[in-house]
């Protein structure tokens, strides 16, 4: 009787050990849900002057594991910085870009 119920509870461990195998390979299939994310991802600026940070966050998205995104948030940042090695002794002719970049993004 001991051997009886030894082999049914080991029966009983493949079983569910199986069990959570196939459970486990199939939550791998399912897709993500959206969620929202801290990104830092420049956007683009075009010739005209036109911001576009959607691929910035398609990227910021990519890198988290998502297939696609869109931005939430954006901030702008002056960057400023001298043209020649001399001038940051003297501070003259201090060239200043903004730029933007994708602070948060909704990721799918």
């Amino acid at each position: 009787m001991m051997a009886d119920t030894a082999a049914s509870l080991r029966s009983l461990g493949d079983q569910t050990k199986e069990n959570m195998r196939a459970v486990w390979e199939g939550a791998k299939k399912l897709p993500r849900p959206a969620q929202v994310i801290p990104a830092s991802a420049r956007c683009d600026v075009s010739a005209d002057g036109e911001l576009s940070c959607r691929e910035a966050a398609v990227q910021a998205c990519r890198k988290k594991g998502y297939t696609s995104g869109r931005a939430v948030d954006t901030a702008s940042v002056d960057a400023c910085r001298p043209a020649r090695p001399d001038e940051r002794r003297s501070g003259e002719s201090v060239t200043c870009r903004t730029r933007y970049e994708v602070t948060t993004a909704l990721c799918w």
